[in-house]
């Protein structure tokens, strides 16, 4: 059984944002609340009930062009040049495949992304989400799959796969049997702190600074590039802990 959280598919936002779309009512609305209000001597305005209803709606629903976490892909959306970055399993058997890709827009542009497909468990569709930020796939106790936004509050105890997809990576997976991907090409800052466990990192392209923390546990990291042309005072710091770590 797959079940998405709540977050996964609506949109989160900042406190600065949220406070941005409360001052900011749309033309629409402020047209409407103009055209129904009349001024006393007291200088009291009257406004219709739509005008109230637009006006609050402005309000309380955010920008749409604002999207943050993973975003469910139709079947009949294609995709061209697919890469797979990285692959991971869950516990229960799940495979979780990053890919790159390429997409065409409708004024003949293209664009560039990641794309998570999760499949493998028998009698489950194959589902796939577009990564607009940083994500993370769990598993409840009862096999449950769970796919959501990743901040750094989102860690849990189980085996979390985690994958990054901008330019500084702030990622603390916690404990348990955790999977860090990194999947942009390059990678200017990061800090990993993958907690106790048998935790594996993998980073696509070029880390330059930052730091990399496994842990206890047998862990292992693979990387293409990391520390390459540190300027002055820059470093890459990589902490493995105990363990047989590779």
């Amino acid at each position: 059984m797959m079940t998405v959280a709540p977050a996964t598919l609506n949109a989160s936002y900042s406190a600065v944002e949220q406070q941005q779309a409360t001052e900011a009512l749309s033309e629409t609305a402020l047209d409407a609340v103009q055209e129904e209000s009349t001024a006393s001597d007291q200088d009291t305005a009257f406004f219709s009930e739509e005008a109230q209803a637009l006006a609050a709606s402005s309000l309380l629903e955010p920008p749409e062009s604002i999207a943050y976490g993973p975003t469910a892909v139709d079947d009949d959306q294609q995709f061209e040049n697919l890469n797979s970055v990285a692959q991971a399993s869950t516990q229960s058997g799940r495979r979780v495949t990053v890919n790159s890709y390429t997409a065409q827009a409708e004024d003949g542009s293209e664009t560039h992304g990641y794309m998570m497909v999760v499949s493998g468990l028998e009698g489950e569709e194959e589902q796939r989400y577009l990564l607009n930020s940083d994500s993370m796939v769990t598993e409840d106790e009862d096999g449950s799959l769970k796919v959501q936004a990743y901040s750094r509050s989102s860690d849990t105890s189980g085996d979390d796969i985690i994958i990054a997809v901008g330019p500084e990576v702030n990622v603390d997976s916690g404990a348990g049997d955790d999977t860090v991907i990194v999947a942009a090409n390059y990678v200017s800052s990061a800090n990993i702190d993958t907690g106790a466990g048998n935790d594996r990192v993998t980073v696509a392209g070029e880390m330059r600074t930052g730091t990399i923390d496994t842990g206890e546990g047998d862990d292992s990291i693979t990387a293409k590039g990391l520390g390459n042309n540190l300027g002055s005072g820059e470093t890459l710091d990589i902490d493995t802990g105990g363990g047989d770590d590779s």
